[in-house]
């Protein structure tokens, strides 16, 4: 629904959402409530779409109000707050980056660029032109898409198949199944007009031969209080 504005030559610019008439929400973001739900369709900017198509890859912040997409190369950011989006300014830029996994560490998107693992056969299934480059850990701050305002990267040995984030912690699974988990630290301020800088540290690494079928997914979980466990169990009946 609705039509977005093009992309601007300056690096992280903005596609801009086209207004409607007062009182209704705009072109770019269309709502629909219905018992309590809402749905919004949103129009990604035929900027990035069209020479891009098509999106494999799509990941909402933990609060809700930023949405990040990912087609063939590169990536785009929309705000819900602003109801815009953001963009590489420089279109070279974002062909450098092929996305394999897509997700957010509070206000950072955490993208791993690179060829598609064999078994990824959504991607392979549109012939994606990733086979080349190294993979890699990218943090980017939401407020900036362009090179120069990373926040961390990270050259990683192989592309995996699945990646969680939680809290500061950044968790990839490898074919057949290696896990490793890293912690993000933050250093700087955080923001439009900040000075920000992350480290990656590996904490936990766990690697098995043998696991039978082939990894799909996963997730990391936060540990549940101890208290909070003890009363699930005793709230559960014991067996006949």
């Amino acid at each position: 629904a609705g039509s977005s504005g093009g992309r601007h030559d300056s690096g992280g610019s903005v596609a801009a959402a086209t207004g409607s008439a007062s009182g209704s929400a705009p072109l770019d973001e269309q709502q629909l409530s219905v018992n309590g739900l809402t749905v919004s369709h949103v129009a990604v900017p035929l900027s990035y779409l069209a020479p891009n198509w098509p999106l494999v890859r799509t990941a909402v912040s933990p609060n809700g109000m930023d949405v990040a997409v990912a087609a063939q190369r590169g990536l785009a950011l929309y705000s819900r707050a602003s109801n815009r989006w953001r963009l590489f300014g420089d279109v070279s830029q974002e062909r450098l980056v092929s996305c394999q996994a897509l997700s957010w560490l509070h206000n950072i998107v955490v993208v791993v660029s690179g060829p598609a693992p064999p078994s990824d056969a959504a991607v392979h299934a549109f012939g994606s032109s990733s086979s080349g480059g190294p993979t890699e850990l990218l943090l980017f701050p939401r407020f900036h898409l362009d090179m120069s305002s990373l926040l961390a990267r990270h050259a990683l040995p192989r592309c995996p198949v699945a990646m969680d984030c939680v809290g500061s912690h950044v968790l990839l699974a490898s074919e057949p199944l290696e896990i490793a988990m890293f912690e993000v630290v933050v250093k700087g301020k955080l923001g439009p007009h900040g000075d920000a800088k992350a480290t990656l540290s590996l904490v936990r690494e766990i690697s098995m031969l043998d696991v039978g079928k082939p990894l799909l997914n996963m997730a990391l979980v936060v540990p549940t209080p101890t208290n909070d466990v003890a009363a699930a169990a005793a709230s559960v009946p014991p067996p006949p």
